[in-house]
Formats: C-alpha cells, sequence, structure tokens
C-alpha cells in the first residue's frame, strides 16, 4: 500500500471550496474586467425597465458587479449581495459614485437576516448561481428569498439546463469531407460555448 504525499500547498490548493475561488485576487480582478449581460438578464431588463424605478433589487450573487452596472441605476434601490468579501470590495471600489440607494453586502443566499421579510419587490439570482449549492441549502436559500420577497414580487434565476446538454453531444455523420469539418467546428464551438457558460 502505498501512502500518498502532498505539499502543504497542494494539500491546500485540493481543499479550495468554490468561496475560496471567489476570493482569489486573480479571479476578482478577472471578473471585474466586464459589463455584459446574458440574454435572459437583456429580456429582464426589457420586461421590468418601466416598473424598476419603483422596486426595491435583491441582486444575489453579483460578483464584481456584471449585473449591478445595467440594473443599479434603474432600480429605486438597489441591494446588490455576494458571499465573496473580496468580491463586495471591488463592487464598492467600481460604484463608489452610485447613488446612496444602492449598496452592497456580504451575506450567503441561505442566511437574508439582515433584511426584513416582504422588503424587495425584485430579487435576481443570475449566473446559474443557484447551481452551486447542496439541495439542503438551495431549499434554504428558496425559503430565505421567499420571505424577503414581498407578496406579487418577482423572483429571477438562472440554471443549467439538463435538457439542453444532450444537444452539444450530437454529431451528424456525412460521407462529405467538408461537411464533417463543419460538423466538426459546430461541435467544438458549442463544447466552447457550454465551458463558459459553466
Amino acid at each position: 500500500m502505498h501512502a500518498l504525499a502532498f505539499s502543504t500547498k497542494t494539500a491546500r490548493a485540493l481543499c479550495f471550496s468554490n468561496k475560496d475561488v471567489w476570493e482569489s485576487e486573480d479571479i476578482v480582478n478577472e471578473y471585474s474586467k466586464g459589463f455584459y449581460l446574458h440574454k435572459p438578464e437583456k429580456t429582464i431588463i426589457h420586461e421590468l425597465k418601466d416598473k424598476l424605478p419603483n422596486m426595491k433589487m435583491l441582486d444575489i450573487g453579483i460578483g464584481a458587479g456584471r449585473t449591478t452596472y445595467y440594473f443599479a441605476h434603474l432600480a429605486k434601490e438597489y441591494v446588490g449581495l455576494d458571499y465573496s468579501k473580496a468580491m463586495i470590495r471591488m463592487c464598492r471600489e467600481r460604484f463608489q459614485e452610485y447613488s446612496i440607494r444602492v449598496s452592497f453586502e456580504v451575506a450567503d443566499a441561505k442566511s437574508l437576516k439582515s433584511f426584513e421579510e416582504s422588503y424587495f419587490d425584485f430579487v435576481l439570482f443570475s449566473f446559474n448561481g443557484i447551481d452551486y449549492m447542496r439541495r439542503e441549502d438551495r431549499l434554504t436559500a428558496l425559503k430565505e428569498i421567499r420571505r424577503v420577497t414581498k407578496n406579487g414580487g418577482c423572483f429571477c434565476f438562472s440554471t443549467h439546463n439538463l435538457n439542453f446538454a444532450w444537444k452539444l453531444c450530437v454529431f451528424r455523420l456525412s460521407r462529405s469531407l467538408i461537411e464533417l469539418l463543419k460538423e466538426s467546428r459546430r461541435l467544438l464551438a458549442r463544447a466552447a460555448l457550454s465551458l463558459y457558460l459553466v
């Protein structure tokens, strides 16, 4: 029987949690480079644009503020939340010129104790954040989100679609070399897209 030996540095790397990754300076800097919305988020803005000036919004899992740039100036009140202190620190730096109705808090979606019941009109949990929780934690987070959302309020979230995943791997055979190359390129492009989305 052989024992595996790891250096302390390697052992720490193997024990990193999801939260540890989001606290990393490299990750924070990478996520702070861009402002963009995914197609569903653009749809949400389009659908709620006229209502947002009258809505108190909670944006969960904001990272370095990707969605903040688009939503904060539209909402009556905007609270950006992330469980990474480093990400919230970056948001406070990036959006310091925003008004007093924009704030950022370090908190976990599973424990929204700093918020009153039925406080928010709109809660957003984008970028598949809800998928990175264990089932029990997800249920706890959903209960907390329900607690802080007003009756008749709106909760939008994104999640991975397992029914779509099989489409990424379908390969159409052809006797034409050119068609096979096109199909290979299509499949590789979809694989790269799925890696980006995950």
